[in-house]
C-alpha cells in the first residue's frame, strides 16, 4: 500500500510540474519578446527547469523595473539573477555569447541595437571563454541581424546565440537603463 501511495504522489507531482511549466511557457510566449526569439528553445528550456523561469517572470512582472536599483538582484539563490545596468550606447562593441546563463535583456528606458549572429557564424575569437564570467567575445560575426530594441521588445539569447548589445541606434549614443536576467542553462 505504501508503494501505491508512492507512486500514486509521484505521478500528481510529474503531472503538476508538466501543468505548471506548460503554463509557465504560455506565461513566456505572452511577454512583448521580439520576434527573432527562438520560441522552440525557449519551450524546451522552460520545460526543464520551470521554476527557475518562474521565479524570474514573478520577478520580472511583479516589479516596477524602472524603479529597480542598479546592480544584481538575487532571484532565485544559486541560480537566475538580474543585473540592472544604465549606460551610454555606443558606435563599436564585440559580440558574446554564454554557455552556463540564458540573457533575459530587456531595455527599461531609452533604445539601442542589438545585432544578433549564430553562434557557428563567430569571427575573431578576442577572448576564449572565461569560465568565471561566464563569456566568449568575438570581434564580429557573418549573417548579423539587428534588432532595434527598446522597452517595447524583450530579448531572450540561448548559448547558440552570438549577441552584440549596446548598440547606438543610427550611430548616436544615448542613455539606457537595462534589466539582463540570467537563467541556468538546464543540460
Amino acid at each position: 500500500m505504501k508503494h501505491l501511495l508512492t507512486l500514486i504522489a509521484l505521478s500528481v507531482m510529474t503531472v503538476c510540474a508538466s501543468s505548471c511549466a506548460s503554463d509557465c511557457s504560455k506565461a513566456w510566449k505572452a511577454l512583448p519578446l521580439n520576434p527573432d526569439t527562438n520560441a522552440a528553445l525557449l519551450e524546451e528550456q522552460v520545460a526543464a527547469n520551470p521554476a527557475q523561469w518562474q521565479a524570474v517572470y514573478d520577478f520580472l512582472t511583479g516589479n516596477d523595473l524602472a524603479a529597480l536599483a542598479v546592480g544584481r538582484h538575487e532571484i532565485v539563490p544559486g541560480g537566475a539573477y538580474a543585473n540592472v545596468q544604465e549606460y551610454q550606447t555606443k558606435t563599436e562593441g564585440v559580440f558574446e555569447a554564454h554557455r552556463d546563463f540564458i540573457d533575459v535583456q530587456i531595455v527599461v528606458s531609452g533604445e539601442e541595437v542589438i545585432g544578433v549572429a549564430d553562434l557557428a557564424d563567430a569571427l575573431d575569437c578576442t577572448l576564449e571563454y572565461d569560465k568565471d564570467r561566464d563569456c566568449v567575445l568575438y570581434a564580429s560575426a557573418s549573417k548579423v541581424r539587428k534588432l532595434d530594441v527598446d522597452s517595447t521588445s524583450w530579448c531572450i539569447f540561448f548559448p547558440s546565440d552570438l549577441h552584440q548589445p549596446g548598440m547606438a541606434r543610427d550611430g548616436v549614443p544615448s542613455p539606457v537603463k537595462k534589466v539582463v536576467v540570467k537563467i541556468p542553462v538546464a543540460k
